[in-house]
């Protein structure tokens, strides 16, 4: 259901005039937090019951080139990335960095922390983009499919050749056509994002 819903947001959001792309993200919008964490760990490597904490978002497709991600290595995700394939995830280069030390994570496993558990093959690595606050340190970060791992909650983000101020009425009025009692939160431009996270810097 959350995936059909995803689709229909998307396809009112992209017939809007000025819309280049869209794209869907649960659990936070880029500039927003780094919370809503998962406990994975690196497949084939020795385990002693520990635990990796990182943030996870589960995007679509779009969502990269929407925001403007640019893919370090391997590949973005693509629409055959759904629960009849197996799990795949996109990492960001700090969870490079910090878990296989600067080398290569493309077709490396990850998992949940269990002794059994699916691996989840790292497709790609994207430079780091900031989920948090401009004075937050970007932490490892591990990208899902939507139609992998979907959730009721999820943001939209759109790119706009037009005034990106003037589209935010015209989304949240697409999204109720499809149905009236959806809950729309926090509408704002990227630039009022980062508008607020640098006050936010500012003031500390």
């Amino acid at each position: 259901k959350a995936i059909a819903l995803g689709a229909a947001v998307l396809e009112q959001a992209s017939q809007l005039p000025g819309v280049v792309s869209v794209g869907l993200s649960a659990n936070g919008a880029p500039l927003t937090h780094n919370g809503n964490t998962t406990w994975i760990r690196i497949l084939g490597r020795p385990w002693d019951g520990g635990h990796i904490d990182v943030p996870e978002r589960e995007v679509t497709p779009a969502w990269f080139s929407t925001i403007g991600a640019k893919l370090a290595s391997g590949r973005f995700f693509t629409e055959s990335d759904d629960s009849t394939k197996g799990g795949v995830a996109i990492v960001n280069q700090a969870f490079v960095r910090k878990h296989f030390n600067n080398g290569e994570a493309v077709g490396q496993n990850i998992g949940r922390v269990s002794i059994k558990t699916d691996p989840v093959e790292i497709v790609g690595v994207v430079e780091d983009i900031r989920q948090g606050s401009l004075d937050d340190e970007i932490p490892p970060i591990v990208y899902r499919p939507f139609k992998q791992n979907t959730d009721t909650f999820f943001n939209l983000v759109a790119r706009t050749s037009q005034d990106p101020g003037a589209l935010i009425p015209e989304l949240t009025a697409a999204i109720r056509r499809i149905d009236p009692e959806i809950l729309t939160l926090d509408p704002a431009t990227m630039q009022d994002r980062l508008e607020r996270s640098n006050a936010a810097y500012m003031h500390r």
